[in-house]
């Protein structure tokens, strides 16, 4: 139940979106606090209270481990795990002890990676929230039981980061300290919950699309030139988004939610991109298949 209703908003690309780590966090988050909620009679405060500080464990492990984590895995289903954990121990009630048991077990249970993951293999991306969700109360569940983990699963020499986010030609210049690490999951805690910086999207694509299709709309609303003059489109974006969203040619509604080329299409077209889900006959549609090889995505590739 918990797997379904996690990717459920992974699979129609409509979940949020953390503003400094490109992180998914409700999709997981919120879906193992719930899941545990079912299973015992708990407080609306402490609900809030789990979903708040899972939110806060996930962003603050994302941001820690960076870009050169994130060139490798997908942080949603990482990074997401722990903080589903995190969630799942305040729900269920466990001790301090326990939660952090719980935690370093999640940051074992771990992964999800990026390869296919926007072309052969993007179904994946959607089961990985799900098993995300799906690990962190588990681990909640065995730390309840009284499994215990190691004590420095996250920033410990053969832990976490270390293994998951080593510095390499994909960033180079991120090599943090321990000491830098320790301040960033622990500095200025319940300041700012890092809940407050959570965006929901606006369309139903992988949010690489985004800023092309806001161009391309405003362009379109402040010029009267018909769409007939366009004769293609040219988008210019950083390497790993270009990587991301370059999908020339996608060959179902899965694959299309990282195509930027059909969301610019759907708005020469005249459709409305904002709906969600889209209607899966519009990457049939002959106006939207005319321009989509008229739209290059342009960057240099992040392998």
């Amino acid at each position: 139940m918990r797997i379904v209703f996690a990717s459920s908003s992974a699979v129609h690309e409509i979940d949020d979106v953390h503003q400094d780590t490109s992180l998914h966090p409700g999709s997981v988050v919120v879906a193992a606090a719930i899941a545990c909620a079912g299973e015992k009679d708990v407080a609306g405060s402490r609900l809030l209270a789990a979903i708040v500080a899972g939110y806060e464990v996930a962003v603050r492990l994302s941001v820690a481990a960076g870009h050169r984590h994130y060139h490798y895995f997908h942080s949603t289903a990482t990074c997401g795990t722990v903080g589903a954990a995190a969630a799942a121990s305040i729900v269920l009630g466990l001790d301090g002890e326990q939660t952090a048991h719980a935690i370093g077990m999640a940051a074992t249970f771990a992964s999800g990676l990026w390869e296919g993951i926007n072309d052969e293999a993007v179904t994946i991306k959607h089961l990985h929230p799900g098993l995300a969700a799906e690990r962190g109360v588990r681990a909640s569940k065995l730390a309840r039981l009284g499994l215990h983990s190691a004590q420095h699963s996250i920033e410990g020499d053969k832990g976490f980061l270390a293994a998951l986010a080593r510095p390499g030609a994909q960033a180079r210049s991120e090599s943090p300290t321990r000491d830098d690490i320790a301040s960033i999951l622990v500095e200025r805690l319940g300041e700012r919950p890092a809940i407050l910086r959570n965006i929901f999207k606006r369309y139903p694509f992988c949010l690489g699309c985004f800023e092309p299709l806001e161009g391309l709309r405003h362009l379109l609303a402040t010029n009267s030139r018909n769409t007939a003059d366009i004769t293609g489109v040219l988008v210019e974006t950083s390497p790993p988004t270009a990587w991301m969203v370059r999908q020339p040619d996608p060959r179902d509604e899965f694959q299309a939610k990282f195509s930027a080329p059909y969301a610019l299409a759907l708005v020469l077209a005249g459709h409305d991109v904002e709906r969600a889900p889209l209607p899966a006959r519009l990457l049939a549609d002959p106006e939207v298949r005319r321009w989509i090889p008229l739209i290059r995505v342009e960057g240099d590739d992040c392998g």
